[in-house]
């Protein structure tokens, strides 16, 4: 199966579905604090199919993706709101990198896993990355060695350079 941003949205299309089952476990996720700030800000590349993307990798964990036909950032299914987390392993290797979506249904339950994409992940540069998501009926990938998969399953992110809103006079 192909990398591609439309992959990433198409699991994220299942939302309305993986709701209405209750049997989600809620998650805590583990803090790597170098990774996740080396993480966060906006990553954007082509997908096998040349559509360009954009990944933000936001501060509080969260991660919006867009393209130039969907995007996905938080949303309310059913009065529940929808989040997508990501978490990083550097205690791994390769680093694993996972989406997780996430819904709060209510103030009192917290945060529920409702999905998790699993990935690996791979620093070329301080503003180059290589991420490897694994189809879901998969066991996540365990390397970056191509001979153990198409190449056409990687994707790599470079970093966009965010413009300050103001600028100094």
């Amino acid at each position: 199966m192909k990398f591609s941003f439309n992959k990433i949205l198409g699991f994220l299309g299942i939302v309305a579905a993986v709701l209405c089952n209750t049997g989600a476990n809620a998650q805590q996720a583990s803090h790597d604090s170098v990774a996740y700030d080396f993480l966060v800000g906006s990553w954007e590349g082509r997908d096998q199919t040349g559509a360009r993307g954009l990944i933000r990798f936001k501060s509080d964990t969260t991660v919006e993706i867009m393209t130039a036909d969907i995007s996905f950032r938080d949303t309310v299914v059913n009065r529940s709101l929808i989040k997508l987390f990501f978490e990083v392993n550097t205690r791994t290797r390769p680093v694993w990198l996972d989406l997780v979506m996430k819904a709060n249904v209510g103030k009192a339950s917290g945060w529920i896993e409702i999905k998790r994409m699993k990935g690996i992940l791979r620093f070329l540069s301080k503003d180059q990355i290589e991420v490897r998501l694994t189809p879901e009926d998969k066991e996540r990938y365990g390397s970056f060695d191509s001979e153990l998969f198409e190449e056409e399953e990687s994707m790599i992110l470079t970093r966009r350079k965010e413009r300050p809103i103001y600028s100094s006079l």
